[in-house]
C-alpha cells in the first residue's frame, strides 16, 4: 500500500475548502444547465411553473435576493457554531482530536450547501432581465433555487442536531476508536497474509551485515514528525544497487536535522548523494503526528481522553472507562492480526530492508501507562483496567502479546493494590488478579477464603 495516499486522502477529509469547493463547482453547473434548459421552455405548459409566470421579474429577483441574503447569513451562523464546536473539543478532549471533528462529513457539507446556494442564486439573480426588455424571465433557474433554499434550511436542522450528537463523549470516543481500529487494519497484515519472509528465509537471514563491503549513513535533511514510509518504494531502491537498507526510525517518530535514520549495505561504489535524496524520498514529514501509518498515536488519542477525564478538575472516571473499553476493541482487532516483519524481501525472497517496527510490549505500554499513572486514585477505573486485560489475555492467542499484557496488569496490582482506601475496593480488585492468574491467592493482601467465589 502507497502510504502517502491515505495521507493525502487524510488531509483532504479534515479540510473544509475540498467539499466546499466542490458544492461550489457544481453550483456553477447547475446554473449553466439550467439556463439551457430554461431558454427551451415553455412556461405555460408547466403548470408547476405557471404560477410563477404573475411574479416577473421583479418578483423574481426579490425572490433569488431574499434567498441569497438569508443563505450567506446562515453561513456565519454555521461558521461560528463549527468554530465553537471545536474549541469545546479542544479543551475538553485534547487539541489531538481536532482533526477527527473536522473530518466529519456533515459540517463539511453542510457550509457547501449554503454557500453553494448562495453562489447559486447570485448567478441566477445577474440573470435576471429587466421588466421592459421583453426577454422572459428564467423562471425553472428561480423555482430551482426555491427549492435549494428550502433545502438549505432543512440542512441547517440536521446540522445543529449532528453538532449536539457529535460533542457527546461516547460518540467522540466511537469515532476516535474506528479510526484507530481502521489504523490498525491498514497498518497490520492478517494472520493468514503477513507479505514477509515466510520461517526459513527468516532463520536463513540473521540481519547480520557484516559481508557487505560498502556502508553509508543516511541522515535527516529536515526536522519534523514521521507521517509515512514508504516500505515498497526502498525495497525498489535496494534493489537497484542489490543492497540492503536498515531503517532506524519509524513512522510516529520524531526527527531533528542531521539525525541518523538508516544505514545502507551494498557491495559497490555509489552515488552517496543520490541515495540519500532516494531514501529520504520515502519519508512524508510533518508538523504533527497523523493515524496515516502511526498506530500508537491512534491509541494516544483515546488515551488522552481517558487522561484528561481523570485530571482533577474534570473527574469523570465513567469517561475513562468506556475508553478503556474501546481499547480492548481495538487490542482485540490486533490480536486477530500479526505485526510487520522486520524483514522485508523483494519478490524473489531477498531481504532488501531491515524495518525499526512496533512491538506488542509497546503497543500494550502505550494504551494503558498512562492511564494506569493518572487512575492510582480511581477504583471503578483500575478494576476496569484488570478486567480489560484479563479478557484480552484469555483472547490473545500470541505469547508476546500475552506477556505484555500480563507485564502490563501486573505493574497495575503492584502500583495500585496499596493504594485503596475501602478494603472492600481492594478485595474486589485483588479477586480479578486472583481470577485472571495475575497473582496468586497467597500474594494478595485479602485473606485467601475471601477470594474464592467468581467475579461478577
Amino acid at each position: 500500500m502507497r502510504f502517502w495516499h491515505v495521507l493525502l486522502l487524510d488531509k483532504v477529509r479534515s479540510s473544509y475548502w475540498f467539499a466546499t469547493s466542490a458544492v461550489v463547482l457544481g453550483a456553477v453547473i447547475l446554473v449553466i444547465l439550467i439556463q439551457y434548459i430554461d431558454g427551451l421552455m415553455d412556461v405555460s405548459q408547466f403548470w408547476l411553473l405557471g404560477w410563477m409566470d404573475n411574479i416577473g421579474p421583479d418578483g423574481a429577483r426579490a425572490v433569488l435576493s431574499t434567498i441569497a441574503g438569508s443563505t450567506i447569513t446562515v453561513t456565519g451562523v454555521i461558521f461560528s457554531i463549527t468554530i465553537v464546536a471545536l474549541t469545546m473539543a479542544s479543551s475538553q478532549f485534547g487539541p489531538r482530536l481536532l482533526s477527527s471533528f473536522m473530518k466529519s462529513g456533515y459540517t463539511q457539507w453542510a457550509l457547501g450547501t449554503f454557500i453553494g446556494c448562495f453562489i447559486y442564486c447570485l448567478l441566477v439573480l445577474v440573470r435576471i432581465p429587466e421588466a421592459s426588455s421583453g426577454i422572459p424571465v428564467p423562471y425553472l433557474s428561480v423555482l430551482i433555487g426555491v427549492a435549494l433554499g428550502i433545502f438549505s434550511f432543512m440542512v441547517l436542522i440536521y446540522y445543529i442536531h449532528h453538532t449536539a450528537t457529535m460533542m457527546r463523549a461516547p460518540v467522540i470516543i466511537e469515532t476516535v476508536g474506528n479510526e484507530a481500529i481502521a489504523t490498525f487494519q491498514r497498518v497490520f497484515p492478517c494472520s493468514d497474509d503477513t507479505g514477509n519472509l515466510d520461517s526459513e528465509q527468516s532463520a536463513e537471514f540473521s540481519g547480520d551485515t557484516t559481508n557487505y563491503k560498502t556502508s553509508v549513513v543516511i541522515r535527516a535533511v529536515n526536522g519534523g514528525y514521521i507521517q509515512t514510509l514508504e516500505i515498497k518504494t526502498l525495497i525498489e531502491i535496494a534493489q537497484e544497487f542489490d543492497g540492503l537498507i536498515e531503517m532506524d526510525v519509524r513512522p510516529g517518530q520524531h526527527l531533528i536535522p542531521n539525525q541518523q535514520i538508516a544505514y545502507v549495505f551494498c557491495d559497490r561504489i555509489i552515488d552517496t548523494d543520490e541515495l540519500s535524496q532516494d531514501v529520504l524520498g520515502t519519508l512524508v514529514l510533518g508538523a504533527e503526528r497523523t493515524s496515516a501509518q502511526d498506530a500508537e498515536f491512534a491509541l494516544d488519542q483515546l488515551v488522552e481522553i481517558a487522561v484528561r477525564s481523570l485530571s482533577p478538575g474534570i473527574n469523570d472516571p465513567f469517561t475513562a472507562i468506556q475508553c478503556i473499553d474501546r481499547i480492548e476493541i481495538i487490542l482485540a482487532t490486533l490480536s486477530e492480526r500479526t505485526l510487520n516483519h522486520p524483514i522485508q524481501c523483494d519478490d524473489l525472497g531477498t531481504p532488501r530492508v531491515l524495518l525499526k517496527i512496533l512491538t506488542y510490549e509497546g503497543i500494550v505500554n502505550t494504551a494503558f501507562n498512562a492511564i494506569r499513572q493518572n487512575s492510582l486514585n480511581q477504583p471503578p477505573v483500575l478494576i476496569r483496567l484488570i478486567d480489560v486485560i484479563g479478557s484480552l489475555v484469555e483472547l490473545t492467542t500470541d505469547y508476546d502479546m500475552r506477556e505484555a499484557l500480563l507485564n502490563q496488569a501486573w505493574l497495575i496490582y503492584d502500583c495500585a493494590v496499596n493504594r485503596f482506601v475501602s478494603d472492600s475496593d481492594r478485595q474486589e480488585f485483588e479477586q480479578r488478579c486472583v481470577y485472571f492468574g495475575i497473582i496468586s491467592p497467597d500474594e494478595a493482601l485479602t485473606p485467601p477464603e475471601k477470594l474464592t467465589a467468581d467475579i461478577i
